[in-house]
């Protein structure tokens, strides 16, 4: 590891957010996280991910756990497929079936699973059925862990508060330009948990993080924008949809209101802790559509201990080494493939 040398931040602005040259909305439309979330901000694909990680590889049993019409599955797979986290193969020949298996790509989301999987144990429902282990078991240690983010030049959790961002001004903008034909859809709110049929692992988590608009709502509230209008002009979203994705983060505790204002009532929204904990998941899609989507970046973080761009990894609390999904065991209580 290299030695700290502690730079200063970038400057803060009296509303406590970081001081950069662009509107803090298009650095949150354009991170490599956002790009990310365009990728797999659905709820379907998210479910599919978790499955293969669980190990399932089958059509029929994709549509069995995640509840998905056959229809919507297939564009999914097709997508997923097509993209570069999925690859099929064959297992029979008559008729022609396949195997859906991660691709290198597809497993180096393995970081975003597991902090998924830590936030769901943490703070989701306790739900009948699932197939999520209560806990992981790491082979090298041979100790049950937590999942940590840490920096991999000082060694220390990443804090909010702690990392910087690096912004690429004219870069941004050409990004934003290339936005418009491509921002996120504009639809209603997912079906909520025990509304489909299925595995009801992860639910909570697919809910929120399997959408276009909540990561990103997340997203500017760790950057400290708080009011609805600033989320409004920030994240250009339809008031019908921004008030959904508000009122779904309460309903869900992730995010509090607060008055500010008495005549007329006027509230802002501020993360509880079960939404601060939402940052690992933040940070691990960052880091994968860093290496896989963006590489060439506009939106670049650093870690307060030395000014180089910021490297991640999410390691074992018990013995600080990087986790690696062939090193890590886990029991369910319904069987899996």
């Amino acid at each position: 590891m290299h030695q700290p040398v502690s730079p200063p931040l970038p400057p803060v602005s009296p509303t406590g957010r970081p001081d950069l040259p662009v509107a803090l909305g298009k650095v949150i439309r354009n991170s490599p996280a956002a790009h990310a979330i365009r990728l797999l901000g659905d709820r379907w694909s998210f479910l599919v991910v978790r499955d293969a990680f669980l190990g399932r590889t089958r059509f029929d049993e994709f549509v069995q756990t995640t509840g998905a019409p056959r229809s919507t599955l297939t564009k999914r797979l097709a997508t997923l497929t097509t993209r570069g986290v999925l690859a099929r193969h064959p297992y029979q020949s008559h008729p022609p079936r396949d195997d859906y298996l991660l691709t290198p790509m597809g497993e180096d989301l393995y970081d975003f699973a597991v902090s998924v999987w830590h936030w769901e144990i943490t703070h989701g429902p306790k739900n009948a059925g699932t197939t999520v282990p209560d806990r992981l078991r790491h082979r090298l240690c041979g100790q049950a862990f937590d999942p940590v983010t840490v920096c991999l030049d000082c060694g220390q959790p990443v804090l909010p508060r702690e990392v910087a961002y690096r912004v690429e001004a004219e870069q941004i903008e050409a990004a934003e330009a290339a936005l418009e034909d491509g921002s996120p859809q504009r639809r209603s709110r997912p079906p909520g948990p025990g509304q489909i049929p299925g595995d009801p692992s992860m639910l909570q988590a697919a809910e929120l993080i399997g959408d276009q608009w909540t990561p990103l709502l997340i997203s500017a509230l760790l950057l400290g924008i708080r009011r609805y209008d600033e989320f409004q002009k920030e994240l250009k979203a339809a008031t019908n949809i921004l008030a959904d994705r508000l009122r779904l983060l309460v309903e869900a505790g992730v995010v509090r209101r607060i008055a500010y204002q008495d005549h007329p009532l006027r509230y802002e929204y501020r993360l509880t802790r079960k939404g601060r904990d939402l940052y690992p998941v933040i940070m691990a899609l960052h880091r994968w559509g860093e290496r896989w989507l963006v590489p060439e970046a506009a939106v670049g973080l650093h870690h307060h201990c030395i000014d180089t761009p910021l490297a991640t990894a999410t390691v074992c609390s018990y013995c600080r080494h990087p986790l690696k999904r062939g090193d890590v065991t886990f029991k369910v209580s319904v069987p899996v493939r």
